[in-house]
């Protein structure tokens, strides 16, 4: 999961559309489905999941995969619109797009914590934005990639509900910790450790730098040339960095955190070669890299 910044007053011209026809029909429980056979029609929903996709890079809000990995890409309620939040059926900042996989295995659920407050009564529209202080304090369990965005600014009680680091940290096997109770349940709702193509594909991320890390140290081992060592690593961490700020490319927080955070990705590499001295490489370059302001690629 990327934190994503969403402009909540800019949705797609239909789905403005939509907003404006029900002012005068304001939705009810029961005039919920009516309202989907008029307005959730394919070309709508069509222009609404190209607009999701330009903002999530057609890649699942949730597990970041790519529709090769996780099937095809859906419009997801992020409070469900038949779980209770019928009124948020056309809100712009509670559409998100998600793989089938995490569509289905969400469905209608929202879980809250103990301490939070859910809604006995409908809130006032202009408090239908996800960042909204009265669902905020619902204190949802399930991670938002987007009002975790710093941009967005989210608080409850004081405590700032973002960054995405605060709820999850990748391991070198693919697979994910949780870091908070927001952390556990969204890995357990939607089975993030579970699923072997997510944690599979986010181990060959992992991989595929290892190998070109091990292939200099074992070149190393043989040319005893320090400085070919380090030319090569530092272009390497580059090609990290460049990687987690592409937004094309699947898996961003896994590559932010292997650029972040190298000793859980890197390090025992170099004391199973017994080359823990020459680590320190690694993060010279990172700290090079992360103060230059220039970029090295060739």
């Amino acid at each position: 999961m990327i934190s994503v910044d969403k402009n909540y007053d800019d949705p797609p011209g239909v789905l403005k559309d939509i907003q404006d026809k029900l002012k005068d029909n304001p939705l009810t429980e029961y005039s919920l489905d009516k309202a989907l056979h008029t307005f959730w029609t394919e070309k709508n929903k069509k222009a609404i999941k190209e607009a999701l996709s330009a903002i999530y890079h057609n890649k699942c809000a949730y597990c970041e995969c790519n529709p090769n990995v996780g099937a095809y890409t859906e419009i997801e309620h992020y409070r469900p619109k038949k779980g209770g939040y019928y009124w948020l059926a056309f809100e712009w900042s509670n559409l998100l797009l998600s793989c089938t996989k995490c569509n289905k295995l969400k469905s209608y659920k929202f879980p809250l914590k103990d301490g939070g407050n859910p809604l006995k009564k409908l809130p006032d529209s202009s408090d239908w934005k996800a960042t909204s202080e009265p669902l905020l304090s619902e204190q949802p369990l399930l991670l938002n990639p987007e009002v975790t965005h710093e941009n967005k600014n989210a608080y409850y009680n004081n405590e700032k509900i973002g960054p995405i680091t605060k709820h999850l940290k990748f391991n070198k096997n693919g697979k994910v910790k949780d870091l908070s109770d927001e952390g556990k349940k969204t890995i357990e709702l939607l089975r993030l450790n579970q699923r072997p193509e997510l944690v599979i594909a986010r181990r060959k991320v992992i991989k595929a730098y290892l190998k070109r890390l091990t292939e200099y140290i074992q070149d190393y081992d043989n040319s005893n040339n320090v400085n070919k060592l380090r030319d090569r690593v530092y272009h390497l961490i580059n090609d990290v960095k460049e990687d987690a700020h592409n937004p094309e490319k699947e898996y961003l927080q896994l590559r932010r955190q292997i650029f972040n955070h190298p000793d859980d990705f890197f390090k025992k590499e170099f004391e199973d070669n017994h080359h823990v001295h020459t680590y320190e490489l690694v993060k010279q370059c990172i700290h090079e890299i992360k103060t230059s302001r220039k970029s090295i690629r060739h």
